[in-house]
């Protein structure tokens, strides 16, 4: 029996809206590689100004490198323990995808229309400009992870690409000039691992404290003192999933 039209599109969605941090890998052709970059520069945006630079790692070894400079995800070193207590943080494996889209936040150099009520042309920095720039980076982000999704693959968002005294790597290393764009959200695109739980992933460590953190394996440490308490620490790195959570969302219809 075939999936109809709008089953389809369900699956496609109940895909993207988790968040993949284990893959396989699964080496992606060009061709669709060039579909996406087509999906995610031919997006709509306001008057369909150009409000972001997007930058695609292809190369698995670059994207293994950047992997390190994404630390950002905060849990607790177990499962008994407040995060604010211990303060733990470990990578975002949904960098380690297949390809990896990286998307900048830039205003337009051409304004089609940005005007006042008065007539008066605004500047081309105004809060609602930013504003436009993040709805572009969304709607560009959303397609490209509805087509990669609709062709069997998973995909996963991310916005942490910063490791403590490294702030600016991933700037030097893609020669992203913070005069011009700023980095704003990341999309892994992939195949995950079968039979394992999307959440579930190869990361082994994790970094505790701030300013001068500690970097720790988890399956080389059963013990942890952070300030002169021992903890035991998690025996491995899991991720929780909230793509079933209730979501605080009204919908009013006028039929």
């Amino acid at each position: 029996m075939c999936m109809s039209e709008q089953n389809k599109q369900k699956r496609i969605l109940e895909t993207i809206k988790r968040c993949q941090r284990n893959w396989t890998d699964t080496r992606i052709s060009k061709e669709l590689i060039d579909h996406w970059i087509w999906i995610a520069t031919n997006s709509p945006s306001k008057q369909y100004e150009g409000y972001f630079n997007l930058y695609v790692i292809e190369d698995s070894s670059l994207i293994q490198e950047l992997l390190e400079y994404t630390w950002g995800f905060t849990m607790a070193i177990n499962a008994d323990v407040p995060m604010d207590e211990v303060p733990v943080n470990s990578r975002n494996p949904q960098v380690g995808a297949g390809v990896y889209m990286l998307w900048t936040q830039k205003y337009p150099t051409n304004s089609n229309r940005n005007f006042e009520y008065s007539g008066v042309n605004k500047s081309n920095t105004v809060l609602s400009r930013r504003d436009n720039a993040f709805a572009s980076i969304g709607i560009s982000m959303a397609l490209t992870s509805y087509s990669a999704a609709s062709m069997g693959y998973e995909t996963a968002y991310n916005k942490n690409h910063h490791k403590p005294e490294h702030e600016s790597y991933w700037e030097t290393r893609l020669g992203i000039d913070p005069k011009v764009e700023e980095i704003a959200f990341g999309l892994g695109i992939g195949k995950g691992q079968k039979d394992r739980p999307h959440y579930e992933s190869d990361e082994t460590h994790i970094m505790v404290g701030v300013n001068k953190p500690d970097y720790v394996d988890v399956t080389q440490t059963r013990e942890y003192t952070y300030k002169g308490k021992t903890y035991s620490v998690m025996p491995t790195v899991t991720y929780p999933t909230h793509s079933k959570d209730d979501r605080d969302i009204v919908v009013k219809r006028f039929a």
